[in-house]
């Protein structure tokens, strides 16, 4: 079952051109990449995803809901049913962790304060940190740390597709496998779809169920590693530092 469909999306910015009649779909409960080079449109496709991109042609379903027919309410309804990582956190300065946390249920649900800040702690504690970091401003966390805080509020509606923008990157090695560990362990307990935006080569093999590699506005490969063609159409970008280069050069 589908929980994402896109039939020949076209994306304009002027007379740019990003996406050139793309399609593809995300099944329910996978975890689906979409990578790319710098510049080819992954961060663009997720914001068209969120309603933040006008749809210049083609149809976008989501929850087999068309998105260009929907109202703001009800593409408002929509949104709470999904949440969102930012590639770089987009904490509020201002706010501690637990703050930060509980922002989208002070804004959306008729919880006591002190049932926001358990829940806050529940998502925390859910994503590896400790009660220690509830009172941290972002400032005083590790660029890991940022991360999960993050992607704690992103959990903290309990949303049924969780985005996320290139949620590895500035991580070192060691810190994006745990990450990797952690998003396979959502997925595992929670049941959710992830959609993830990534140029991170490491992110596909270690949690990827299919995803696309986008390229020239087009849609250059759509699957998954499991056949042998396939990962030998991949092949060279897996294959240490000059996989990378390839990759850095798409």
């Amino acid at each position: 079952m589908s929980v994402i469909r896109v039939e020949n999306l076209v994306t304009k910015f002027g007379s740019t051109l990003i996406h050139d009649r793309i399609s593809f779909e995300v099944g329910s409960g996978e975890i689906f990449g979409i990578l790319g080079g710098s510049g080819s449109g992954k961060s663009t496709l997720l914001r068209t995803l969120l309603f933040l991109n006008p749809i210049t042609e083609g149809e976008i379903f989501i929850f087999d809901e068309r998105v260009s027919m929907l109202s703001l309410p009800r593409q408002e309804m929509l949104l709470r049913r999904c949440g969102v990582l930012f590639q770089f956190g987009a904490l509020f300065s201002s706010m501690s962790v637990l703050e930060n946390v509980g922002v989208l249920l002070k804004e959306y649900s008729n919880y006591s304060q002190n049932m926001i800040d358990e829940n806050s702690k529940m998502w925390l504690s859910l994503v590896g940190l400790s009660p220690k970091v509830c009172s941290l401003y972002p400032y005083e966390l590790s660029g890991g740390m940022k991360k999960r805080v993050a992607l704690a509020r992103a959990l903290s509606l309990s949303p049924e597709i969780l985005f996320l923008d290139e949620p590895t990157s500035g991580l070192d090695p060691a810190s994006s496998e745990k990450f990797d560990e952690l998003i396979l362990k959502l997925r595992e307990l929670l049941g959710i779809t992830i959609v993830m935006v990534t140029h991170d080569l490491d992110s596909v093999k270690d949690c990827m169920d299919r995803f696309i590699v986008l390229e020239k506005q087009k849609i250059a490969f759509n699957g998954s590693l499991a056949s042998t063609n396939e990962a030998t159409y991949l092949g060279e970008l897996f294959s240490n530092k000059r996989g990378k280069r390839i990759w850095n050069e798409m």
